[in-house]
């Protein structure tokens, strides 16, 4: 990165949040799948518990009856993969990237 440039906001498809940090310096919008088993959403919810406000925000979008992956359409009607099931879901896809440019707008305007 060029010197002097910062990051003003973060992205977050499916992360593994798990493994999250509990302090964040930018804002942040996580994307993610009710039904993904892979990264799960249980993990996200501890994760905004344990960080219990403290840093930059956090916004959560729970992309109901998604899958890991449901925005790639090569995951096509669902496959499995190391154990995991991804599937496209269109609708998920279109909100989470409606979501992400409000989002965007939003923080980049500050």
């Amino acid at each position: 990165m060029p010197v002097g440039l910062q990051f003003k906001a973060a992205i977050a498809f499916y992360p593994p949040c798990a493994l999250a940090a509990d302090q964040l310096i930018i804002p942040t919008i996580v994307l993610i799948g009710e039904l993904d088993d892979w990264t799960p959403i249980n993990d996200c919810q501890r994760w905004l518990d344990r960080r219990g406000g403290r840093g930059a925000t956090v916004k959560l979008i729970v992309n109901r009856g998604a899958y890991h992956a449901f925005d790639n359409p090569d995951a096509g009607d669902g496959v499995r993969q190391f154990g995991h099931w991804l599937k496209y879901n269109p609708a998920a896809a279109e909100r989470s990237t409606s979501e992400m440019h409000d989002f965007l707008a939003e923080e980049l305007a500050n």
